[in-house]
C-alpha cells in the first residue's frame, strides 16, 4: 500500500515532501492530497501536511532553507506558495489540533475534522498509514460520513455546509442520519467570509447531473441553507407567470451556463452568482405589497454580496451584469459601444442571457435558434473590441490645440490629415506616443507639406 501511494505523486512532489520531511519531520500527508492519491487521481492545487513542530518552529527552519512562506487563514497553518503551472501551486502546514488537556498527536487531530474521508494521514515517506474512522472504506464505498456525528457540527457549525459540498464535489452518497443533521443545522456566529468561500467552491463544481441539482435544491430549502442566504428562500416563494419559482428559473439557468473564454473578463463563478441574485432585486419587497410590484433595483443584491463579504470589485462585475440582463442578444451597436467603453464584461453578460433563454424553452428548434444569435452576437463584440483598440486622435498625447500652436495656424483640414497620420504612424510602435517624438514628427509632417 505504501509503495502504491508514493507512486501515485509525481518526482517533483516526491522530492518536496522529501525535503520538508527533512526539514520539518516527521510530516503527515493528510486532506484531499491523500484523497487523491489513494484514487490514483491528479493531485489537487493544495498539499495538506501536518507537523508537530510549533508553527514558528516550521517557519524558521523552511524560511532558513529558502521556502517562502505565509501565514494562512487558520491560526495554526503556513503556507507556501509554490510558484508552478501544475497541482499542486501551494503547500498548507498545519500543527496538531488537540482538545485542551489532550496531548497533540496525529489521531487527536484527526478526531477534529469534518468527514471520515478527510480523517486519515499517511506519515511521509514509509507509513504508517492512520484511519481511526474508517475513512478509506467510506471513500472506497464513496460514503460522505460525518467524524463524530453531532459533535463534529458543534465543534464547527460550518461543516454543516462543508458536508453538502463534499457530497456535490465527490458525488457522494450521503450518510441519511448526518444528511439531516446537516440539514437542519444553523450557521451561528461564523464568519461569512467562511460562509461565502464555501458557497464560492459549491458554485464552481460542474453541477450537471440531476442528482446534482436535487441536493443544492435540498441544501437552500433545508433550515441551513435559510440561515445562510434568506434572499433565495423568497425566490422560491416567488412565482412567475409560468408558474415556476423564480428559485427553479435561477437554478435552471445556473446549471445550462457555458464556461467563459480565458481572455473574456468574467469568471465563471460570478457568472452562476448573478444567474441565482438576478431575480433577488425583483422579488417583492414585502408580500403586503400587491402582485406584479417588484424593486427593479440591485439594492438588495449589493446588501446580501456586502454580507457575505465579496470583494468590492467582484460586487461591481456582478451587479454590472445584472443591471443590463434585460438586454437582447442583438442590441444596437450604440448600446453595445456604451456597454464596452463602461468595462462591463460583455461576454458573460450574453452567456446570461443565452443560459436564460435557454432555460425558459424545450423547443430544439429554438434553443439552436438561440444558440446561433449567440455566436453572431459574441463575433459582434469581438468586432466592436478590435475596432475600439485602434488609437484615435484624441488618443495621442499632443491634443489638437497643441500642434495648431506648434504649426501657428489656425484650424483646418490639414490638422484632421495631421493627426491622421500621427496616428498611423504612432499605430506602428505605440512607444512613439510621447510628446518629444510627436512634436518632432510634427516639425517633420510640416516641412513635407510646405503648401499648408
Amino acid at each position: 500500500m505504501f509503495l502504491s501511494l508514493q507512486r501515485g505523486f509525481s518526482p517533483f512532489i516526491h522530492s518536496l515532501l522529501d525535503d520538508l520531511n527533512r526539514l520539518i519531520g516527521p510530516v503527515y500527508l493528510v486532506g484531499g492530497a491523500l484523497r487523491h492519491a489513494l484514487q490514483h487521481r491528479i493531485p489537487p492545487d493544495e498539499l495538506n501536511l501536518l507537523s508537530p513542530h510549533a508553527l514558528s518552529q516550521c517557519r524558521q527552519r523552511l524560511e532558513e532553507a529558502g521556502y517562502n512562506t505565509v501565514l494562512g487563514i487558520r491560526h495554526n497553518s503556513l503556507l507556501l506558495p509554490l510558484k508552478r503551472q501544475e497541482n499542486p501551486k501551494v503547500v498548507e502546514i498545519a500543527t496538531f489540533r488537540h482538545h485542551p488537556g489532550q496531548p497533540p498527536s496525529v489521531e487527536e487531530d484527526l478526531s477534529h475534522r469534518d468527514i471520515t474521508s478527510n480523517a486519515m494521514a499517511f506519515r511521509w515517506p514509509d507509513g504508517p498509514f492512520i484511519d481511526p474512522f474508517q475513512g478509506r472504506s467510506d471513500l472506497q464505498e464513496n460514503c460522505i460520513r460525518l467524524v463524530n456525528g453531532a459533535a463534529t457540527l458543534t465543534e464547527d457549525p460550518l461543516r454543516a455546509l462543508r458536508f453538502f459540498r463534499f457530497t456535490l464535489q465527490m458525488s457522494g452518497r450521503p450518510d441519511p442520519r448526518d444528511l439531516n443533521q446537516c440539514a437542519a443545522t444553523l450557521i451561528g456566529p461564523v464568519a461569512h467570509e467562511r460562509i461565502r468561500g464555501e458557497l464560492d467552491r459549491i458554485f464552481s463544481l460542474p453541477l450537471r447531473d440531476s442528482g446534482s441539482r436535487d441536493l443544492l435544491q435540498h441544501l437552500f430549502d433545508c433550515p441551513l441553507g435559510r440561515s445562510l442566504v434568506p434572499e433565495f428562500t423568497l425566490l422560491m416563494e416567488t412565482a412567475g407567470p409560468d408558474g415556476a419559482s423564480a428559485w427553479l428559473r435561477s437554478l435552471g439557468t445556473l446549471l445550462i451556463m457555458t464556461s467563459p473564454a480565458p481572455e473574456e473578463e468574467v469568471s465563471f463563478l460570478d457568472l452562476r452568482w448573478t444567474a441565482l441574485l438576478a431575480e433577488v432585486g425583483r422579488i417583492r419587497t414585502n408580500h403586503a405589497e400587491g402582485e406584479g410590484k417588484r424593486d427593479p433595483t440591485t439594492g438588495r443584491v449589493e446588501t446580501l454580496l456586502q454580507r457575505l463579504q465579496f470583494s468590492k470589485r467582484r460586487l461591481r462585475r456582478i451587479t454590472s451584469l445584472i443591471q443590463h440582463l434585460d438586454l437582447t442578444l442583438t442590441p444596437p451597436e450604440r448600446v453595445l459601444r456604451r456597454l464596452l467603453d463602461s468595462g462591463t464584461p460583455v461576454e458573460g453578460l450574453f452567456r446570461l442571457i443565452r443560459a436564460r433563454q435557454e432555460s425558459e424553452v424545450r423547443d430544439p428548434e429554438e434553443i439552436r435558434k438561440t444558440g446561433e444569435t449567440f455566436i453572431r452576437a459574441m463575433r459582434r463584440c469581438q468586432l466592436m473590441r478590435e475596432s475600439l483598440k485602434r488609437l484615435r486622435p484624441c488618443d495621442l498625447a499632443l491634443t489638437g490645440g497643441e500642434i495648431m500652436d506648434m504649426a501657428r495656424l489656425p484650424p483646418g483640414p490639414w490638422l484632421g490629415k495631421l493627426r491622421e497620420a500621427l496616428v498611423d504612424w504612432v499605430g506602428e510602435d505605440l512607444r512613439r506616443n510621447q510628446r518629444d517624438m510627436l512634436a518632432n514628427q510634427v516639425q517633420q509632417w510640416l516641412l513635407n507639406h510646405a503648401e499648408f
